[in-house]
């Protein structure tokens, strides 16, 4: 309610009829909202350092590989294809490691 009352009106008066600050903080949609925006952001990070990786040792990355990376969203799996983007001997090496 509160972030629909924000795109209509800029009084604080109007929060606090809502609940107020607290009531935003405690609100598991936005918990919810937030944590899958810090994912994807993190997720995107990860991947963005392993292309950056991938070129840096073999030039251009093929898009089919830098979509399946791109694919990829756990962080711990990212992690680990990090690794192995700096340990492999060719785009092939990582390609098959991706799976």
């Amino acid at each position: 309610m509160q972030v629909l009352a924000g795109l209509r009106y800029n009084d604080p008066a109007v929060f606090e009829i809502l609940g107020g600050k607290q009531i935003m903080i405690e609100s598991p949609i936005i918990d919810e909202i937030i944590n899958e925006a810090v994912n994807e952001a993190v997720a995107k990070a990860l991947q963005n350092g392993i292309l950056h990786v991938l070129r840096r040792r073999f030039g251009d990355v093929p898009v089919d590989l830098e979509n399946q990376l791109r694919s990829v969203q756990a962080q711990d799996q990212l992690t680990e294809f990090n690794a192995i983007a700096g340990s492999c001997s060719n785009l092939e090496e990582f390609r098959k490691a991706l799976g």
